[in-house]
């Protein structure tokens, strides 16, 4: 019978593919908990479980008493020396049980608590491999799209090694489309335990992934890269906006290797692979520089400034750049100084120079005014190219209220207000 039970318990096991050691484990455990509910908490036993032989032995510890008043704790003297005639009253006496003395009803109750056992086990093993993974790149398969309202994708189901992993739509790269049965790189980010809820439903923990985190960038460049995954490429700073553009700082250990062309490839080859991966975002590679004005004139590539003053107080840099390299220093929508600024770690604020002077207003990026001027106002000045308080300064009134048209509120006093917030901000 103890063999039966322990064969069904192990198949049990084999289906989740638990290890030998850890059946013996948790079978001792539910039967700890099986002697306990029969003898009571205080009881005293011992547990062999032997895998070998597929058996359960079970052996309580009972007091030698003259007048046994608890059976199932306590034995006769006479009945202790049936088996062992050198015993004396006081003395352990050592009862081996029958597993078939607990009964069909705590059987089965030690059936659903080695099936709980279990897959609190395959829970805690989902755990603690995700947790190893974490900051690491997998690859899994796409199983599951669920789109959203707005019709993009809301939420994305993988699976590796028989695990879902799950990619939030804060975790994709934008305008980024996927197909079920796709194999996709992803960066394990986050595990969570499952909700008390979702422990009822037995559902795992989730490991939550990612694709636009900044450091799967770093992971991709250690895995294109053999100079940065050996350690002589570094990789000083990144700085991203995911399905846009990228800026990551390397410098290298070695002054015979070039880390900008180590990473760039021959050809652009080893970065395309990269860019390919990132459903075509521009990837900056810049050399960095321990000098903060190098790094920072570097940093706003494709750029290339007239000069770069640092204020180390203030944590500012201001960078004079020529007219023509204005719309390229700033970028799109601002990105390029954004980036550049969020890799160097200065506020950097671009100014004109032509010639030897210096224009004494900085360029502001409207994006930067949009609390001030109005979301609709922005974006109408947006789409007609204006995205600079140097590109609104140079358009007379006219040409403004003409471009705001239709929208609410727009009348002479309005534009002054604007054109006079936009004054104020360039001083």
């Amino acid at each position: 019978m103890n063999r039966e039970i322990v064969e069904a318990f192990t198949q049990l096991a084999k289906e989740k593919k638990i290890e030998k050691d850890k059946i013996a484990f948790i079978l001792e455990d539910v039967f700890k908990t099986l002697v306990r509910k029969k003898y009571g908490d205080d009881a005293e036993f011992d547990i062999i479980v032997n895998m070998e032989r597929g058996d359960i032995e079970i052996y309580l510890m009972k007091d030698i008493v003259d007048v046994v008043k608890d059976p199932l704790k306590e034995v006769s003297l006479e009945k202790a020396r049936e088996v062992d005639p050198s015993l004396e009253l006081g003395e352990k006496f050592v009862e081996k049980v029958d597993v078939r003395d607990f009964g069909l009803r705590l059987i089965s109750q030690a059936k659903q608590l080695f099936i709980h056992k279990l897959s609190e086990y395959e829970r805690d093993s989902v755990m603690r491999e995700y947790e190893s993974y974490r900051g690491e790149i997998l690859i899994g398969e796409v199983y599951q799209v669920y789109i959203g309202k707005d019709g993009k994708p809301e939420r994305v189901l993988l699976m590796h090694n028989k695990n879902e992993l799950i990619l939030p739509r804060s975790e994709m790269i934008p305008d980024e489309r996927y197909r079920k049965n796709e194999s996709l790189r992803v960066l394990v980010k986050e595990v969570k335990p499952p909700s008390p809820r979702d422990e009822r439903k037995g559902s795992g923990p989730q490991v939550i992934v990612s694709r636009a985190d900044s450091l799967f960038l770093v992971k991709l460049f250690e895995l294109e890269i053999p100079e940065v995954y050996d350690g002589i490429v570094v990789i000083k700073n990144v700085a991203r906006e995911a399905g846009k553009k990228s800026k990551i700082a390397v410098a290298s250990t070695d002054e015979r290797v070039d880390p900008v062309g180590a990473c760039v490839g021959m050809k652009g080859v080893r970065i395309h692979s990269i860019v390919k991966e990132l459903n075509n975002e521009n990837i900056d590679v810049i050399a960095y520089s321990d000098d903060p004005a190098i790094f920072v004139a570097r940093a706003l590539q494709p750029a290339k400034p007239k000069g770069v003053e640092i204020d180390e107080s203030r944590k500012t840099a201001l960078v004079y750049v020529p007219p023509e390299e204005v719309s390229t220093a700033i970028g799109d929508d601002g990105i390029n100084v954004k980036l550049a600024s969020l890799l160097t770690g200065y506020n950097i604020e671009i100014m004109i120079i032509e010639g030897e002077k210096k224009d004494v207003r900085k360029i502001i990026r409207l994006s930067d005014l949009k609390d001030q001027i109005g979301d609709e106002i922005y974006q109408r000045l947006k789409d007609a190219g204006i995205e600079t308080n140097r590109d609104y300064l140079a358009l007379p009134d006219e040409n403004i209220k003409s471009i705001l048209s239709g929208l609410q509120g727009i009348d002479d006093n309005k534009i002054k207000k604007l054109r006079s917030i936009i004054r104020r901000a360039s001083r």
